[in-house]
């Protein structure tokens, strides 16, 4: 399945995270971060090609199970913060069992959705 997959294509479309994600993992000697990246554009990839060329009913499962664990995921997440809103993106990533960086993404959805928002800077500041 992996052999027909454009990889050039993909990075493309996301090349200022993929050049993040390969900075970050050099300057911290740590690989995770773009091991993540390539396996959620993988995933998203893998996603959107299972749902081309499908009649749009034969997708509602898949995008009603998506939707529903976001909506699990967001209400996690502002749970947490309520209790602990001191709490880093790390430490939130761990508590939840997800990879950083969809942790990062969803903060970010969550921030620009009015949801959340970040009171301070990144070492003494708070989520409100």
């Amino acid at each position: 399945m992996f052999y027909w997959m454009p990889i050039e294509e993909l990075i493309r479309s996301r090349q200022q995270e993929y050049y993040d994600a390969l900075s970050k993992s050099d300057n911290e000697a740590d690989s995770s971060y773009f091991v993540e990246l390539m396996l959620e554009i993988i995933l998203d990839t893998l996603k959107e090609t299972t749902m081309v060329g499908k009649e749009e009913n034969s997708n509602a499962p898949i995008r009603q199970i998506d939707g529903v664990l976001d909506g699990v995921l967001e209400k996690e997440i502002l749970t947490l913060l309520k209790e602990e809103p001191t709490t880093t993106q790390m430490n939130l990533s761990k508590k939840l069992r997800i990879p950083y960086r969809t942790l990062q993404r969803k903060m970010k959805e969550l921030q620009k959705a009015g949801k959340i928002e970040r009171i301070g800077g990144k070492r003494y500041g708070y989520w409100k």
